[in-house]
């Protein structure tokens, strides 16, 4: 049996919000703004989907029958985009 090992830590920082605190200067006040990001759910799920597949070339496969557009292949692969349209490239060469 083959042993996975998977980022959790990245899934982990995506599934959580993330805090932004900025400083903005308005008239003779500083004023403290925070901003949350919210969750990207397709994201985590398209983690789930290719949790236990090893390759980009595999996961590239598993995310484009899904819809997945290259920008979202790639955080998930962890990745650049630039990589992801190599990979698919590749893979449509070889079929």
């Amino acid at each position: 049996m083959e042993t996975i090992s998977i980022d959790y830590t990245k899934l982990i920082k995506i599934i959580l919000k993330k805090q932004i605190n900025r400083e903005v200067i308005m008239g003779n006040k500083k004023i403290l703004e925070t901003e949350t990001s919210s969750v990207d759910i397709s994201i985590v799920l398209g983690f789930i989907a290719t949790k236990d597949l090893n390759t980009t070339e595999k996961k590239v496969s598993v995310l484009s029958q899904l819809g997945y557009n290259n920008q979202q292949m790639a955080i998930i692969c962890g990745t650049s985009a630039g990589v992801i349209k190599s990979v698919k490239s590749l893979m449509k060469k070889k079929s």
